[in-house]
Formats: C-alpha cells, sequence, structure tokens
C-alpha cells in the first residue's frame, strides 16, 4: 500500500474585521504566507502553481492562480507571487473576510537537474491565424417540382 501524498499544501487565514484596503491586505496575507511556507517546508515540497482564494464579505469566494515554469520552492518567490495574485484583485469594494494560499502540483525536493516546462510557443500558427479567412460557398438549389397536384 502507498503512503498517503498530500496533493497541496497550503493555510487560510480570516481577516477579522474584514478589509478593504489595499495595504491592510496585503499585511494580512503576511501570516498566510508564513503558515503555507512553515507547512510546505515541512513536507518538503515544492510545486508549480500558487493559487490565492479570497472570501469576500458577501461570502463570494474567488481564487487566482498562477503556474510557473519551475517549481516553487523558495519562500520569498511563494510570497512575491501570492502578493501579485492578491493585487489582482484590487480594487477590494466589498472588503475580504478570508484569505488562503495553496501550492500544488507537488512533487518532492526540487533537485537541481529538474527541467523546466518548456513554453509554449502560440506565435507559430499566427501568420496562418490572421491570414483572411476563404469562404466557400455552396448553392442550394431547390429540387423541381414536377406533375399536377
Amino acid at each position: 500500500m502507498r503512503p498517503f501524498r498530500r496533493s497541496s499544501q497550503g493555510a487560510l487565514g480570516t481577516a477579522k474585521p474584514i478589509i478593504a484596503a489595499k495595504s491592510d491586505l496585503l499585511t494580512a496575507l503576511e501570516p498566510v504566507i508564513g503558515a503555507a511556507w512553515t507547512r510546505i517546508a515541512r513536507a518538503g515540497a515544492s510545486g508549480r502553481t500558487l493559487t490565492l482564494k479570497a472570501k469576500f464579505a458577501n461570502f463570494k469566494l474567488v481564487a487566482r492562480s498562477r503556474t510557473l515554469a519551475v517549481p516553487l520552492s523558495d519562500c520569498s518567490l511563494i510570497a512575491e507571487t501570492g502578493r501579485t495574485l492578491l493585487r489582482s484583485l484590487f480594487p477590494v469594494e466589498q472588503g475580504i473576510r478570508l484569505l488562503g494560499l495553496t501550492l500544488s502540483g507537488l512533487g518532492g525536493d526540487a533537485a537541481p537537474n529538474d527541467e523546466a516546462q518548456p513554453p509554449l510557443n502560440f506565435d507559430v500558427d499566427a501568420e496562418r491565424l490572421q491570414a483572411p479567412i476563404k469562404a466557400s460557398t455552396t448553392r442550394i438549389v431547390a429540387p423541381q417540382q414536377t406533375g399536377s397536384h
């Protein structure tokens, strides 16, 4: 039997009172970053995707994520990515009551020879996609009615 292995590591933090100011939200994210990093480091994990979850005052839940080409195995990189994800929610009009960070796509300790995911090249077919579309027309002819009624 294989031992249980988590597919993600993270932490949640409750904002009391509900916070709407940018600087206060960034400050409220710091303990969440610290708690998430503690769990990630304790597990010896690294992952490529960081997800920020935010619950607004009206209980609406949103998530923003970023997947990097190399594993996130450094606290400062996780912290800056988390802050960037939080900034993507600004301006916050309702206020936020809960913040969470989760690292997923976990692997073990990142080996120095880990290969980075190759970049996707979406420009390969750009010329073909920008070329005008040739319309094809088909002429439909109604069958002729013959005979008497």
